[in-house]
């Protein structure tokens, strides 16, 4: 039969092992989907696949000269200004994911060797 300090000893460290397990592995998991999910928004707008399997069609199927012109012109810029955007964001993301993630350390180092 297990004894209080031991309880109290499996116990202490069960809590750490489910917040770590809950703040890393369940934050990863939210900051993924967050992405995810604001990614699948644009590309509804940028639509890169599509966009560069079409870069070269007329635009608005306007067969002319102006289209085969403006065509590859404005579908150029929207795929550059996608691929930007979702590199911003993939950044900005991944910076606050290690944030996120040296958030504890920082403040247990701030606790224990504040002034």
């Amino acid at each position: 039969m297990n004894s209080l300090p031991v309880f109290i000893f499996q116990s202490f460290f069960l809590h750490i092992f489910l917040f770590l397990k809950h703040w890393y592995v369940s934050g990863f998991y939210l900051f993924t989907k967050i992405l995810s999910d604001l990614l699948e928004d644009l590309d509804r707008f940028f639509a890169i696949k599509i966009t560069l399997f079409h870069l070269f069609s007329p635009l608005y199927q306007d067969y002319s000269f102006v289209g085969y012109i403006l065509g590859p012109i404005f579908r150029s810029f929207l795929l550059l200004s996608g691929i930007i955007i979702y590199a911003i964001l993939i950044s900005i993301f991944t910076i606050l994911f290690f944030f996120w993630c040296s958030l504890p350390a920082f403040i247990i180092y701030q606790s224990i060797f504040a002034r």
